[in-house]
């Protein structure tokens, strides 16, 4: 039996008041700290929650007041909210509630970012944005969002199958519309070959949103709702919800199958790479396979499609196998986000990724009629954590007499708080501030390490003469590092050793004139690592000074004039002769 399929223009505002206005301030929108961007199919916020010092609220803006969009109530409307790597976030589908709809191209959001500080005090930023549709609706799009399902549909949709079980859903639907009222819209589930229908108002007291725009009718349902079912699909396990909306304009039909299919299946990870799964054919919503098409097959991250040069670049990989479709997205692959955590010391990342799915099919039905479905999949990839070992390298370059040291790779949580040089602690602060250069180095997959510097002529530095002209210097580095947002403390020791050749004392010679012996020592270019001394005590201004000693040194050399008779001479009993028990020592500083 053929339908004739006509059309009835109304609205159907099923959406909730959640929340009464809460008193607070407007303030203008806060530099760097609040993003906004129209996507394809959705409009995005993020907020920098270390400047909104907690996780900001969301309210959608309408005529009669505002409503906040909550975790109880955003995937009945079609939002979804994320806290992650220090921003919140939110997505809002075109077709949300409390979105302006402009003959479903033009899509206004109007939204307040509510910012509370430690003192409770509210500060609002009021949101306008206006997106336009950028590529064509699809006669049915399915788009499964991490905590929602949503089926949109062309009105004019064909409705025929080959399906005995759906054949008969119709008929029962067709008998039911047959005896409701002119005006009202119905839904119908199949579970289980069980039929249940309800109204719209019921069907939204159980959690489900069945709205008309102009020109598409939408559905939408959380997971785990009474009326979907878990089965599996090439070994692949897909929650499935049949749905079937339907009401009477005049005397015909007007019926639209929502059905949708979302595979549930988890990823899976090797220790280096995530992995995820799904069928290429969800059976349920293909009855006959012989009229399928599949045109195209595109992947994404963070809940936007790439093109194959990017992904490929990304290191992201897509195939098939038969009817299966398998997605591969290395460890720390760019799009993603890294978490970190300490146990017991020992740093420790995952990594998550927000896979972006989408498979574009047409199905072909007996009577000739052609419908194009637009299949997109939002797959939370997560890996568990993994022990990290973090690694230094000794970047040193004996003729500059700096120590150099590469300590990576962390995740962008994690930062540097304090070093410990051979017992020496000083905050990251203090460190710069006595010109150690400390400097952050981010690598092109999303990590970062640190590069400190530390001089040779440091007094943290140790020295040793090992003799023969060879000088080791060496430094103990404790690294001192903090996840953010989670005060987790760990460290990290290097010990790093330099050796410089030609490190040899400077040579002293020595005369005597009438009235002093004399001793000249020229700087040299280690001059300054070793100490002169008199007998056992090092010579200094004050101690010239006390014994009568002429001491004079400028930038080439250092002259020591001690004249006869004073302390220290040895007087012996021979004629014309003089002698001194001078001895210069030259020691490690």
């Amino acid at each position: 039996m053929v339908l004739n399929v006509s059309f009835c223009f109304g609205l159907l505002l099923l959406c909730f008041q959640l929340c009464e206005v809460h008193e607070s301030n407007f303030t203008a929108d806060p530099q760097g700290a609040l993003e906004t961007e129209c996507r394809d199919r959705y409009f995005w916020v993020s907020v920098d929650v270390g400047f909104a010092g907690r996780v900001p609220r969301f309210e959608a803006v309408v005529e009669n007041g505002v409503h906040t969009i909550s975790e109880d109530h955003a995937s009945m409307c079609g939002y979804t909210l994320n806290n992650l790597n220090g921003r919140a976030s939110l997505r809002a589908s075109y077709f949300s509630c409390h979105t302006e709809n402009q003959n479903d191209n033009n899509f206004i959001f109007k939204l307040n970012v509510v910012l509370t500080d430690h003192m409770g005090k509210e500060n609002k930023f009021s949101l306008s944005e206006t997106c336009t549709l950028s590529v064509d609706w699809s006669a049915k799009e399915i788009l499964c969002e991490e905590n929602y399902i949503e089926v949109t549909l062309a009105r004019d949709t064909p409705c025929s199958s080959d399906n005995r079980t759906t054949k008969e859903a119709w008929l029962a639907a067709l008998a039911l519309a047959q005896r409701s009222a002119i005006s009202e819209w119905k839904i119908m589930f199949l579970n289980q070959e069980r039929l249940d229908a309800m109204s719209i108002s019921a069907a939204r007291r159980m959690g489900y949103m069945v709205d008309s725009t102009p020109n598409r009718v939408v559905f939408r349902s959380a997971y785990n709702q009474p009326h979907s079912t878990i089965t599996e699909i090439d070994g692949i396990a897909v929650e499935v919800i049949h749905a079937t909306v339907f009401f009477r304009c005049k005397w015909a039909v007007v019926m639209l199958d929502t059905s949708a299919a979302c595979t549930i299946a988890p990823s899976s990870f090797d220790g280096v790479t995530l992995h995820w799964r799904t069928p290429k054919v969800m059976t349920p919503l293909v009855q006959d396979p012989s009229g399928f098409v599949s045109k195209s097959i595109k992947l994404g991250v963070d809940a936007q499609l790439l093109d194959e040069a990017s992904r490929k670049d990304m290191g992201y990989v897509l195939g098939e196998d038969g009817q299966v479709v398998h997605v591969s997205v290395p460890f720390g692959a760019p799009g993603g986000y890294r978490k970190s955590l300490v146990e017991n010391n020992v740093y420790k990342e995952s990594y998550m990724a927000f896979l972006c799915y989408e498979h574009i099919y047409s199905h072909v039905f007996m009577d000739g009629t052609e419908m194009e479905t637009r299949y997109r999949q939002l797959q939370v990839m997560e890996t568990p954590l993994v022990s990290r070992n973090l690694f230094a390298i000794d970047e040193t370059l004996p003729h500059e007499e700096v120590f150099t040291v590469y300590l990576g790779n962390f995740a962008l949580d994690v930062q540097l708080i304090a070093i410990k040089l051979n017992e020496n602690y000083l905050s990251v602060t203090d460190a710069i501030q006595n010109h150690y250069f400390i400097t952050k180095i981010p690598q092109i997959n999303g990590t970062h390490g640190i590069t400190i510097k530390v001089p040779f002529k440091d007094k943290a530095v140790n020295r040793v003469y090992l003799g023969e002209g060879l000088l080791q210097y060496s430094v103990e580095i404790n690294y001192i590092l903090n996840i953010i947002g989670r005060n987790d403390t760990f460290f990290y020791h290097v010990s790093v050793v330099a050796h410089v050749n030609d490190a040899f004392p400077p040579a002293v010679s020595a005369f005597c004139t009438a009235q002093s012996i004399i001793f000249r020592m020229d700087h040299s270019r280690h001059a300054g690592l070793w100490e002169v001394c008199m007998g056992h005590q090092a010579l200094t201004s004050d101690l010239s000074r006390l014994r009568g000693y002429i001491l004079t040194n400028d930038s080439h050399s250092m002259t020591l004039e001690v004249p006869l008779f004073t302390s220290g001479y040895i007087y012996e009993a021979k004629k014309n002769i003089c002698g001194s028990n001078y001895i210069l020592i030259f020691i490690m500083s």
